[in-house]
């Protein structure tokens, strides 16, 4: 998060919009989500052995 937040004032910077700092924001949101799941999926399958 901390990075992101790094990441998003150079976005910002670069372009005097949030538009993209917002639009990166969403997708390290849905990265995350997708990881989670993926993780959620493993320990489900390592418990049903």
């Amino acid at each position: 998060m901390g990075l992101g937040g790094f990441i998003n004032g150079y976005l910002y910077d670069l372009t005097d919009n949030y538009l993209w700092s917002y639009s990166f924001a969403s997708l390290m949101g849905v990265v995350n989500l997708v990881i989670l799941a993926l993780f959620s999926l493993a320990i489900y399958r390592s418990r049903a052995l």
